[in-house]
């Protein structure tokens, strides 16, 4: 809601001295009503007529280039006041879910006390004029208040009102608010023309105004979102030099270590077969041999785990159940993978849980010695949930929600392939003992509160 200028408290309705109940728009008369001065020249209906264009013209003009709507308001009730000689001007928003008109702005003549109480004014049953064109979304105009309903009689006797005049504001999808004009004088036809252009001009110029808002927030939303993916971008750009250099590290570590060791036993090979030692040589070849069997092992554990062939040719669950495998394999522990009700996991969404059971498995081979781990992928919703338990030693305490643990879990990573797919991961400690990692990743792109598809 746009800052509210001259805004009173609501007050509620109260008893007059007679014990009849009070309207909030009525309030105590100041001492006298103050009138036209005697003996002065009405002014030419061409010449007032002229005189409001004029003004018309020149607020239109204003508030074309006025981007904040409280301002834009206030401008017009101002204006209505300094130029088409109102008394009291106010506008109102009008707010459905309270049924209420809530006051945004008002102007009034030097001097004059009166139409007070209009801060909130509730449409069903409040007999003003300002409710009633609220409730029909009608024009009202009215002269000689002394015969009207209590209300307007209220305002002349109290507050020396003579003419009332109230306008709807509306917009695309309905009604905006209302536009009230009080004067001590009769309206005149000029007036009341001027009045109906300016209640046009005021609905188009806040529904311009939200219009360059609801646009400055987009492209506020979009930097948001470029600077995210930028950021986003650094990270996998880091988290590929990372693996880059774990890789580098694994193979000079693994393969290459050996196979210069074997590169040694095969010269041993020929120069006991330079000597004519056969039998020895034979038993030096042999684990040769071995040896290499192993390192081809290692180097197909290190492509499974660059990109498992298997994940693209038949799909997720297979992929784990050959991961099940391989954890089996390396650490001689029980992997046990169950799946029920999951449909075909898209491309994206599969690769980040296949790596996330990657890492927690490992994880939990490495930390929770002689434990069993038990894989879980099942549809809830639109989503593919995945949990990998163990039975190992647990969290230590204040892990749980960390998002970094160094050297326990690798968190940060899972969590990291679990957002950038629009996802999300929790690792929490697990009833009776261990550890329960879930990864929620959802099966089809939809909003992301930021503003970016998630899922894709």
């Amino acid at each position: 809601m746009p800052v509210r200028a001259h805004r009173r408290p609501a007050v509620e309705s109260s008893q007059a001295p007679d014990g009849a109940a009070v309207d909030p728009a009525q309030d105590p008369a100041p001492d006298s009503a103050p009138d036209s001065a005697p003996g002065a020249v009405p002014e030419p209906a061409q010449v007032r007529l002229t005189r409001y264009l004029r003004a018309a013209t020149k607020v239109a003009a204003d508030l074309s280039g006025c981007m904040d709507e409280g301002q834009a308001l206030q401008r017009v009730c101002d204006a209505m006041v300094a130029e088409l000689d109102a008394t009291f001007a106010g506008i109102w928003y009008y707010v459905p879910r309270s049924g209420l008109l809530v006051q945004q702005a008002e102007a009034r003549q030097d001097g004059f006390d009166g139409a007070r109480r209009l801060a909130e004014i509730r449409v069903a049953a409040s007999p003003t004029a300002m409710a009633a064109v609220a409730r029909d979304g009608q024009a009202i105009s009215r002269n000689r208040l002394a015969d009207g309903p209590d209300p307007e009689r209220h305002w002349r006797e109290r507050d020396g009102i003579n003419g009332v005049a109230v306008f709807p504001l509306t917009e695309s999808d309905g009604l905006l608010g209302v536009l009230a004009y009080f004067s001590r004088e009769e309206l005149h036809g000029e007036v009341l023309e001027v009045l109906g252009a300016w209640a046009t001009i005021v609905g188009a110029v806040v529904q311009n105004v939200r219009l360059v808002e609801r646009e400055q927030a987009a492209r506020a939303a979009a930097a948001a979102r470029e600077a995210e993916k930028s950021q986003l971008l650094s990270r996998l750009i880091s988290a590929q030099e990372d693996e880059r250099t774990r890789l580098a590290g694994d193979l000079h570590d693994g393969p290459i270590q050996a196979l210069s060791v074997l590169l040694m036993k095969q010269d041993r090979v020929v120069r006991l077969l330079g000597r004519g030692e056969r039998p020895a040589a034979l038993a030096e070849l042999e684990d040769v041999q071995q040896g290499m069997m192993q390192q081809v092992t290692a180097l197909r554990r290190q492509m499974v785990a660059l990109r498992p062939h298997v994940l693209d040719e038949r799909g997720l669950l297979e992929a784990l159940y050959v991961l099940a495998g391989e954890f089996r394999d390396r650490f001689g522990l029980e992997c046990v993978v169950r799946s029920s009700g999951l449909p075909a996991v898209p491309g994206r969404a599969a690769t980040a849980l296949f790596r996330i059971a990657q890492e927690a498995t490992v994880n939990a081979g490495k930390h929770a010695p002689g434990s069993a781990v038990e894989v879980c992928l099942t549809k809830r919703d639109d989503d593919a949930v995945l949990v990998v338990a163990d039975r190992g030693p647990g969290l230590g305490a204040g892990v749980a929600g960390r998002e970094f643990v160094s050297g326990h879990y690798g968190l940060a990573s899972m969590r990291e392939r679990a957002e950038a797919v629009g996802g999300s991961l929790t690792i929490e400690p697990r009833p009776g003992g261990g550890a329960l990692v879930t990864a929620v990743i959802p099966l089809r792109a939809r909003s992301h509160p930021s503003g970016r598809l998630k899922g894709r």
